[in-house]
């Protein structure tokens, strides 16, 4: 009976350790949910939409839906990430991450001269009012806590599998074939690296944001 007793406790042990590691990979499953459906998959989708309404309908009317909605947006997205701890702001960082966005800039100079036209960076200059704010806070705010904060730093917690990881995908999403992929697979591990030694992403999406904003002034003024 004694016998019996202690394999039924060992059982329960068990299947409470089971139901454990069970809950942990579904709470990492639903911690990527609202990032990426909030921050990855909305402002692309709303602004792809309002950038055709803006080029084809109405520039007006796609101005006023997309600034709305921008306003909601960013302040939705710095609640979320301020309150989840994405975001710690220093001035330190701030420089640390305008000099990596500038010397990534460089790096992606002496990429497209060896590798003619890999970056794949194409902008509808008539959609420019519209994706301004996309690509250079929207997209690297969010990719940077979904990829660097979420994926890397949460789940995987920074060890080395997490970085190349997160910097495949990070790859695989801007949709371009090789060797641009090699490219963002790259700035993927540059942005992951700069946060190695801090809690949140603040640093990253400074670089993210410097390196977007100076390839799209440059992008368009050619």
């Amino acid at each position: 009976m004694k016998k019996r007793g202690i394999e039924l406790g060992k059982y329960a042990t068990n299947h409470s350790l089971k139901d454990r590691h069970h809950e942990q990979r579904l709470k990492k499953f639903t911690v990527l949910v609202f990032p990426v459906c909030f921050g990855l998959i909305l402002p692309q989708l709303l602004s792809g939409i309002l950038s055709m309404i803006y080029i084809r309908l109405n520039q007006l009317l796609a101005l006023v839906g997309w600034y709305a909605f921008a306003l909601f947006f960013l302040l939705k997205s710095y609640d979320y990430c301020w309150q989840q701890g994405y975001l710690k702001p220093s001035y330190l960082k701030l420089l640390k991450g305008t000099c990596l966005g500038i010397s990534l800039v460089g790096f992606e100079w002496i990429f497209s001269t060896v590798f003619p036209k890999a970056d794949g960076a194409t902008i509808d200059e008539h959609a420019v009012p519209i994706m301004l704010l996309a690509v250079c806070v929207f997209a690297p705010l969010w990719e940077e806590v979904v990829f660097r904060g979420i994926l890397n730093a949460k789940i995987f917690k920074k060890r080395f599998v997490g970085v190349l990881i997160s910097s495949i995908l990070f790859a695989v999403l801007h949709g371009y074939v090789s060797p641009a992929m090699l490219f963002y697979f790259c700035l993927g591990i540059a942005f992951s690296l700069v946060n190695r030694d801090q809690t949140d992403v603040f640093t990253s999406v400074v670089a993210h944001m410097s390196f977007n904003v100076i390839v799209l002034i440059l992008t368009l003024s050619s």
